[in-house]
């Protein structure tokens, strides 16, 4: 709208300066030729006497003038001082506008640096807002990990513990079967002779685990009968290979390494507690089974130091003669 305002003020501009300037040419040309002049305006604004008189004015001499007394020129003197200081006032109001007008360049570029701060602030906020928002993420995360990996931790104590609890089971059943068999040896030992006719009847290892539990003398008698036996040649000899790898109190290489893997998921207070009834060999051959853990053998022996602290120190000495011991403990 303003627009159209505007054009049509500059169209009605032009068209009254057009008509202005063809009025004025119109007037020019009418003088030129006569038609218009200062009599025909006299006629139109005069009476006849006023004409008349105007013409008799005009047809008298004219009179000299008075003589004048030249003018005389005052030229005001001003003061050096004052000068000087009008020169200073225009010099230092020019210096004050450029003053001024750098002032205000300044201040322009003042307000574009601080509208660059203000924006750069913003993002620096919006950028802080995510750092923030990421770092909580990152906390919950951690957060949701660290009560994963302890679930699982605890998961696998239990497991440990159930297993642990499972061997001591077969350990108590193995002693019961261990029981068995003296109840067995002491009925072969009564038989004398005679129990060869059913000990014959078994695998080499199977007597060779009944000889160790005779009296030596006993024992020595059924591998004279094995011995004499056509039947069974060198089942003797067999007897007597199995009876050197035979050790009915201690465990096998397998269930220790099982019991020192499953230890390794557990405390040490409830590693001690376990190996509280075991054999001081047999815990120093769990430890040396751990090897590769020195930490976990730190804190077994740690947890064995508390609860007897002279079984403990026996058991370090065994393994500091093995090499076994550890660097941390």
């Amino acid at each position: 709208m303003d627009s159209f305002l505007r054009t049509a003020a500059f169209i009605l501009a032009g068209l009254f300066l057009l008509t202005v300037a063809a009025g004025i040419t119109v007037l020019v040309s009418l003088k030129g030729k006569g038609v218009i002049g200062p009599e025909q305006f006299r006629e139109l604004v005069l009476s006849k006497e006023e004409r008349a008189w105007l013409v008799k004015m005009g047809e008298q001499a004219e009179e000299p003038a008075e003589k004048k007394a030249p003018a005389t020129v005052v030229i005001e003197r001003v003061p050096e001082d004052e000068i000087l200081e009008r020169i200073a006032q225009r010099v230092n109001a020019d210096r004050a506008t450029e003053v001024l007008e750098q002032m205000r360049r300044q201040k322009a570029a003042l307000d574009e640096r601080q509208a660059l701060i203000d924006r750069q602030s913003a993002e620096l906020g919006l950028a802080r807002a995510d750092l923030q928002r990421l770092r909580r993420q990152l906390e919950e995360r951690e957060q949701e990990l660290r009560d994963q990996r302890r679930g699982i931790e605890e998961e696998r104590t239990r497991w440990a513990l159930a297993q642990a609890d499972a061997v001591k089971r077969t350990e108590a059943l193995a002693g019961i079967e261990r029981a068995r068999y003296q109840e067995q040896t002491r009925i072969y030992e009564q038989m004398k002779d005679g129990a060869w006719q059913s000990l014959r009847k078994f695998e080499a290892r199977e007597i060779a685990r009944y000889l160790k539990l005779m009296d030596a003398k006993k024992a020595a008698r059924m591998l004279t009968l094995a011995e004499a036996d056509k039947e069974l040649p060198g089942l003797a000899t067999a007897i007597q290979k199995s009876m050197l790898t035979i050790d009915l109190d201690q465990k096998s290489d397998d269930l220790v390494a099982h019991l020192a893997t499953l230890y390794s998921f557990m405390k040490g207070e409830q590693v001690a507690a376990y190996l509280r009834e075991s054999s001081d060999q047999q815990v120093l051959q769990i430890l040396q089974a751990m090897s590769g853990q020195p930490k976990k053998q730190a804190e077994i022996l740690e947890a064995l130091r508390k609860a007897d602290p002279e079984r403990a120190g026996g058991i370090e000495r065994q393994m500091t003669k093995a090499g076994t011991r550890p660097a941390a403990s």
